[in-house]
């Protein structure tokens, strides 16, 4: 699989994740019911997925991966992290796993041997 396929199985399998209980806060917004303190901050922090999708939405469009990887900043890079995390955890099946796999698009190394 190639690093943006891993990135984007990392998103879809977080929308996944987060499907649920926005759908269940959504339709208690819509009722006018009012949303706990911890609700409010789970839909601004861990259930508001803006960041995922415009990093994976601009990798999508870069004409050079690489590049485009190395002008990101930390937090985007983190969120990168997150998602290649998230599709590494959820595959299946025999093969070696690569550790450091996030690593190896910032250098020339093969963090995988």
């Amino acid at each position: 699989m190639n690093p943006l396929d891993t990135i984007k199985k990392g998103l879809n399998i977080l929308k996944e994740q987060t499907h649920e209980q926005k759908t269940r806060l959504k339709a208690d917004l819509q009722a006018k019911k009012k949303l706990s303190e911890e609700d409010e901050q789970w839909l601004d922090g861990e259930g508001n997925l803006v960041d995922e999708e415009h990093i994976v939405g601009l990798l999508e469009r870069t004409l050079d991966y690489e590049k485009s990887l190395m002008q990101l900043d930390s937090d985007d890079k983190q969120v990168i992290q997150k998602l290649q995390d998230l599709a590494n955890a959820s595959s299946k099946g025999p093969g070696k796993k690569c550790k450091h796999g996030f690593f190896r698009f910032f250098t020339n190394q093969n963090a995988c041997s």
